[in-house]
């Protein structure tokens, strides 16, 4: 199913082209292909899941040699699953753009490197837990500021995404969304952050 539909020179947006369209943060038509034609993966994914998910989106800088590979991540197993299609629909749409010479090509920078991080830190139950998540940081030369911004970022996503699935009536959806920023927006991470 595509995302506009031509009925007698008429472009109607189709509810793929809808979500696509009310998303800024992240690669859009990938994300509104994979929530649209993929509910049955969607609808096992849980809060964290998608925070996972999302950290693909956000960029950290790490030396070339601690780049993490995907095949080699301790996360769930359903971000994992997420992750896979995520990965083969940018490759579809990658080779889409290439072949129509379209500049988009910088958002398929896609990494790994926060997967982990960010799984933890939503798990994180206390200051404790999330001062022991500074000091891994620290110890990959990665600054905290920088993580907040990620953090910040991966929000951004979860905000945009939880608007369309209420516009576009995903209820069950939006209620799970709903509660990613909560597990993200703690101990130093907050909105006035940067």
């Amino acid at each position: 199913e595509s995302f506009v539909e031509n009925t007698d020179d008429t472009l109607t947006i189709l509810e793929k082209g809808r979500l696509a369209v009310n998303l800024q943060e992240c690669h859009s038509l990938v994300i509104a292909e994979f929530v649209h034609d993929y509910k049955d993966l969607v609808e096992k994914l849980e809060p964290k899941d998608f925070a996972i998910l999302f950290s693909v989106f956000a960029n950290i800088r790490v030396p070339d040699t601690d780049k993490k590979q995907l095949s080699k991540l301790d996360i769930t197993e359903n971000s994992f699953k997420g992750i896979v299609k995520i990965n083969s629909l940018l490759d579809k749409y990658y080779d889409i753009e290439t072949k129509y010479g379209t500049s988009f090509t910088s958002e398929y920078n896609i990494q790994y490197d926060l997967c982990e991080m960010i799984q933890d830190w939503v798990d994180a139950e206390n200051e404790e837990q999330c001062k022991q998540i500074y000091s891994r940081l620290l110890s990959q030369d990665i600054f905290i500021e920088e993580f907040i911004k990620a953090i910040l970022k991966i929000n951004s996503i979860v905000k945009e995404f939880e608007k369309i699935c209420l516009e576009e009536n995903h209820l069950e959806l939006a209620t799970k969304i709903k509660q990613i920023p909560e597990l993200l927006i703690k101990s130093v991470v907050n909105d006035q952050s940067l």
